[in-house]
């Protein structure tokens, strides 16, 4: 991914230079702007020694690492970033476009970019309103196409909480904001107010990211089984993701390919579905994951769709690129990917014009038997 912006946290720290970010200079010492975040450095240091190990800690708990999540926090200096060009770097060089990157970077050091993820993981009840794009755009096609999700496969599913993340609800009032920071770090909500505070002090003075609105604080999609301190599972689609493929011109059925995807993951932690942690395994159960959500899309009793629309539009979805191809969690290449899809769809196009589908675990079986040569595409 091409990263023309990125400051990272430690250079910041110790530079008192104008850097230039977008082409616009970053704040002067003097500003307040620079005011601001040294009042956060400040804040962070009086935390409890090991906030750092405990955030991460968290995050993995919580399911929050993914392709999605690992361009964030390269663009926000908290991770390394990538060289290969893409669709998806392309999209987040263009919200951080003339932002401060002192302001960026020092937001992603305190977890800033994440609250919105951790709000709705922890917080998300039946009572949340169920609004799904920045401007409810996408309400009605995602809500419908998860009815239809859960009515397809045999699994128990009544008990998944299907929530949206908007990325400035957790910025609203401070105490919200502090709630989900003392998760974070494992301290007292009033030991996370100070922070919270700064937070909502560097998003006003810093306009391109809009309160929390900019499509990075709500930049993933998820799905979460129940862990120690949830009590039900979780399917999260964010604004961010939704804007992103609009941008890609993938809009159409993008949004509920993602959505059918993560499904999957709800079909296999149902199924019991064993993986273990290794970057191949890892890479099985997103390809599978890619299969179960085609077969659902194409199916003549899940969405049927066109199959020849439905893959068009994840070869260039697949496309957008995935650069962290050694790490667990890597979705496969684009040619492994779309392999996947193309399998699955032939699978689904069996059943015409009777419908009959495929017990979950039966068609799992048949993906893994496939795999093999999924995995030797190019």
């Amino acid at each position: 991914m091409r990263r023309r912006v990125l400051l990272k946290a430690a250079v910041v720290a110790a530079a008192a230079a104008t850097v230039p970010l977008g082409g616009r200079a970053v704040a002067s010492a003097a500003s307040p702007t620079a005011a601001a975040v040294a009042a956060l450095r400040a804040d962070l240091a009086r935390l409890p020694a090991g906030w750092q190990s405990r955030l991460a800690a968290r995050l993995k708990a919580m399911g929050w690492t993914s392709p999605w999540s690992r361009y964030v926090s390269a663009a926000t200096g908290q991770a390394g970033t990538c060289s290969q060009p893409t669709g998806i770097g392309d999209y987040i060089d263009s919200t951080l476009k003339g932002a401060d990157g002192e302001v960026v970077n020092a937001i992603g050091m305190a977890g800033g970019f994440v609250l919105p993820f951790v709000d709705v993981i922890e917080f998300a009840t039946d009572a949340t309103p169920r609004t799904f794009g920045v401007n409810g755009e996408y309400t009605t096609t995602l809500t419908h196409a998860f009815r239809d999700v859960k009515r397809f496969w045999d699994i128990a599913s009544d008990d998944i909480l299907f929530v949206p993340m908007h990325g400035a609800d957790v910025f609203g009032d401070e105490r919200r904001t502090a709630r989900s920071l003392a998760l974070l770090y494992g301290v007292s909500e009033s030991e996370a107010l100070p922070i919270a505070r700064d937070l909502r002090t560097l998003l006003a003075l810093e306009p391109r990211l809009d309160g929390g609105r900019n499509p990075l604080f709500s930049f993933n999609a998820v799905a979460v089984p129940t862990y120690p301190g949830s009590d039900r599972p979780k399917l999260i689609m964010g604004d961010g993701i939704m804007q992103a493929m609009t941008w890609l011109g993938l809009g159409d059925i993008a949004p509920r390919s993602i959505m059918a995807h993560e499904f999957g993951h709800h079909v296999q932690f149902e199924d019991g579905i064993e993986f273990g942690g290794d970057v191949a395994s890892g890479r099985r159960a997103e390809l599978m994951a890619d299969a179960l959500g085609t077969y659902f899309l194409v199916h003549a009793r899940g969405q049927a769709l066109n199959t020849k629309r439905t893959l068009d539009t994840a070869r260039s979805f697949y496309e957008v690129g995935d650069c962290y191809t050694e790490e667990f969690g890597h979705h496969g290449t684009p040619a492994q990917r779309m392999a996947a899809s193309r399998w699955a769809a032939d699978v689904a196009n069996e059943a015409r014009p009777q419908g009959a589908i495929q017990p979950s675990r039966s068609f799992v079986a048949r993906f893994d038997a496939a795999l093999p040569g999924i995995l030797a595409a190019t």
